[in-house]
């Protein structure tokens, strides 16, 4: 029986529908009935009838939409559409929706039936095409699929074949051409993607034949394609296409999301493990490119990313209240990290850890300092370096940020007395201040500033003083000829030798040994001042774990 959905305003019109012809005894079912635009779609995408006679003018949505947004759902269902209007831009809409008739009311009994018979006879040859489709390729796939998938597999292992012209003629391999490209499809999902291979194998060989010849084939967890690229030329765009369309089938047939990687084209079989390595590289580079799920390996030697905007953590601070807007400013502090090149992983993290510790000293410095902040800012750190994707790099950024927002709101953000404190020391710290003229200026006794200060902060009054000033140093390091002397007279200390030794135990090293190590005028006496990038990105996190925030 074939399943009938009918969709009209109108109450008289669903009835006299229903009520037209013997529709059983042309083997059609009525399986619903709607009566505006949104309970049509609903009943589309949940009944998945094999045919729809619907009005064009319906409440919520109109006819022509819910076919739209039905077709982009992954509805196949044949339509019937009944209009009042003979309009040609709506008869032009509905050709292009690949409506199977339109129909002006009022209409004759036998055009309604006639249409659907038309339907009928559409699915009938649709479904005979796919089961000559489905057995040819069972009879590949039995005749030849094995032995085809063994000298593929050997070919992209780098195995020596003897005789591999003779061999691709008979596997029929031929066809593809001489110049090729390798597909790697990754799932992710865990286990529950890798069980669903053969899905994936299946939208993918679907999508990708319909374009290229292709052969597609499982290759350790993984789905591998080798595509026929001769004459690609006038038709990449169509093959790009094609890729993107395997994914998208994936995503909304099978619920599985992959990504593409995709090698440059070869000349010759022979170069298939070489394609395969490229492939491979591209589609684990994808990994940690933000809002992207096809590369090829061609792009990995394009230019890099602009380098990021200083102080990335401001706008983050402004917003941290709007939980939308925070998400939206990590989706593109993360899209500015995207790079296509082999070290995209290593720059993303060390970007990514940066702004988190920059976050956590700026609101240190502006007194928002809470009880578990600096635990949550370690978690957020150890999730970014132990993340093997952009996906979960994002979602510790994000889990920070609402760590801190919780916070603020939990404590009903901090006092003003101490924000004025704060204030009050980032615009005299070159000169001589204490406890008392900060309270004093804020009109409270200093035994109460003292508490409220260690309390907000987490730090006595001198110590966030001394560590906002050597914050100072470090910056003058890096950006002035100045000798260690006059930075510290710069700075607000009064003794040279007590702001060395301030300097040494907040930073860890000599003012000499940091303007070399960040400055490059020099090697540093310590490698580890210079680590590669994912070590770079643990010391930064490891700085401020080791001696709170300096400035």
């Amino acid at each position: 029986m074939y399943r009938l959905l009918t969709a009209d305003d109108e109450p008289d019109k669903l009835e006299a529908l229903r009520n037209l012809y013997d529709w059983a005894g042309c083997r059609v079912e009525i399986c619903g009935e709607a009566g505006d635009g949104v309970d049509a779609y609903e009943q589309i995408v949940a009944k998945k009838p094999d045919i729809c006679i619907m009005d064009i003018r319906m409440p919520l949505l109109s006819g022509l939409e819910v076919i739209e947004r039905a077709r982009k759902a992954g509805s196949v269902t044949k339509y019937i559409i009944l209009s009042g209007y003979d309009e040609f831009d709506y008869a032009k809409e509905a050709i292009g929706l690949s409506v199977v008739d339109y129909l002006l009311k009022p209409c004759r009994c036998e055009n309604i039936v006639q249409s659907v018979q038309k339907c009928i006879r559409l699915i009938e040859q649709e479904k005979k095409q796919r089961k000559l489709q489905e057995d040819y390729r069972h009879l590949l796939k039995n005749s030849l699929g094995n032995e085809r998938e063994r000298l593929l597999c050997d070919l992209i292992l780098g195995n020596p074949v003897e005789n591999l012209e003779s061999r691709k003629r008979e596997c029929c391999l031929s066809a593809l051409g001489n110049t090729v490209a390798v597909c790697v499809f990754d799932a992710s999902g865990g286990n529950s993607a890798q069980d669903r291979l053969p899905e994936l194998r299946g939208e993918t060989e679907t999508a990708l034949t319909a374009v290229r010849p292709a052969v597609v084939l499982n290759f350790r967890d993984q789905v591998v394609a080798v595509v026929g690229m001769d004459g690609i030329t006038d038709g990449f765009e169509a093959f790009r296409g094609g890729l993107k369309n395997a994914a998208d089938r994936c995503y909304r047939l099978c619920g599985i999301s992959c990504a593409a990687g995709v090698s440059e084209c070869k000349q010759g079989f022979e170069f298939l493990h070489s394609a395969y390595l490229e492939a491979k590289q591209a589609v684990e580079t994808l990994k940690f490119l933000f809002g992207r799920n096809i590369l090829f390996f061609a792009e990995l030697n394009g230019p890099g990313a602009p380098p990021l905007p200083e102080n990335p953590e401001q706008p983050f601070l402004r917003n941290l209240a709007d939980a939308a807007a925070t998400e939206k400013l990590a989706d593109r502090f993360l899209a500015a990290c995207n790079t296509c090149s082999m070290d995209v992983k290593e720059r993303t993290k060390e970007s990514v850890v940066t702004l988190i510790c920059n976050l956590y000293q700026s609101c240190r410095e502006e007194g928002l300092s809470f009880r578990d902040m600096a635990e949550q800012k370690r978690d957020a750190v150890q999730q970014v370096m132990a993340s093997g994707s952009i996906g979960k790099i994002r979602s510790a950024l994000v889990g920070f940020l609402s760590d801190i927002a919780k916070n603020m709101e939990e404590s009903n953000s901090t006092s003003a007395l101490v924000r004025r404190t704060v204030a009050y020391i980032q615009q005299n710290y070159q000169n001589r201040i204490t406890l008392e003229s900060a309270a004093e200026e804020i009109h409270v006794t200093p035994s109460y500033l003292c508490m409220l200060f260690k309390q907000q902060t987490g730090l006595n009054f001198i110590e966030y003083v001394n560590r906002f000033r050597v914050r100072q140093a470090e910056r003058l390091l890096q950006g002035s000829s100045l000798k260690s002397y006059e930075i510290a007279f710069e700075v607000g200390f009064q003794d040279e030798k007590y702001f060395h030794n301030l300097f040494k135990r907040y930073t860890g090293v000599t003012t000499r040994q940091f303007r070399d190590g960040v400055c490059g005028c020099g090697a540093p006496p310590d490698p580890a001042l210079q680590p590669e990038s994912r070590k770079r990105a643990e010391s930064v996190a490891a700085r401020f774990d080791r001696s709170g925030p300096v400035s």
